[in-house]
């Protein structure tokens, strides 16, 4: 007779105690992050002249990437999509896999879902609507395929100025849904930084300030070297009340 450790009930328990929620989310977390460094370095490494789905040669070509013909076609088909903007899909691997470590789980995650796609989105659109973007590797569009086919729609409905608004409006649109960027805290962030000018423009006030002072002071020394009695210009705000209107209405010194 098996003895009950040996019971399927009784493997089906140790399983569920070695793979509990706890163990599944590190492990999870472990090979998305392991993942989304295979990518990274794959990105970071590419090269237009590796194998890949855009490139056709006779003979076996030497792959440049790090992590080999898996690394090149990757690259190549996150690049050609997504142009620069594939950075963050290793980023947000990264991410993942940090807060599954940590078992600290997403709230809502389809709205973090949703928030990456219309980021990723937005800004490749962005990166098309700027002149002035560079190529990835010299070869690639630097919006990707993505951006350049998400441009020319808004650029269609709304014109270059009206897309370029609608996409940077959809931009901190998705900030709000990944991350907890708000304006408050972004006016928050701006007065903090701000302040410094602010700290500099007091001191420029107090140097010209003590500038002037020692400027006067050296005026009075002067005059008293001379032997003349120094005028001392009253603030108006210091003068007495009716002290003006007495004075005009002074009578003018008798002739003898």
């Amino acid at each position: 007779m098996a003895s009950d450790s040996s019971s399927p009930s009784a493997r089906g328990r140790q399983a569920s105690r070695l793979l509990d929620e706890r163990r599944r989310s590190e492990l999870l977390g472990f090979l998305l992050g392991t993942l989304g460094l295979l990518v990274l370095l794959a990105l970071v490494s590419y090269r237009p002249t590796d194998p890949s789905l855009d490139t056709f040669s006779t003979t076996p070509a030497r792959v440049h990437n790090w992590i080999g013909p898996a690394g090149s076609y990757a690259a190549d088909v996150l690049l050609q999509g997504l142009g620069w903007t594939a950075i963050l899909v290793p980023i947000a691997m990264f991410v993942a896999g940090i807060r599954l470590l940590l078992v600290r789980p997403f709230h809502s995650p389809g709205a973090k879902l949703v928030g990456l796609i219309a980021l990723t989105g937005s800004l490749a659109s962005l990166l098309e609507l700027f002149p002035y973007t560079p190529a990835v590797g010299g070869v690639v569009h630097g919006s990707g395929l993505a951006g350049y086919v998400l441009a020319a729609g808004l650029v269609k409905v709304f014109n270059p100025t009206g897309a370029a608004i609608v996409a940077g409006a959809a931009l901190l649109a998705s900030l709000f849904l990944v991350t907890r960027f708000s304006f408050s805290s972004a006016t928050q962030f701006m007065k903090r930084r701000l302040s410094f000018f602010k700290a500099i423009a007091a001191r420029w006030r107090d140097w010209r300030g003590a500038r002037e002072r020692a400027r006067l002071k050296r005026k009075l020394e002067r005059q008293r070297a001379l032997g003349k009695q120094p005028i001392i210009v009253e603030p108006a705000s210091r003068r007495p009340p009716g002290a003006a209107a007495n004075r005009e209405a002074a009578p003018p010194p008798a002739l003898e």
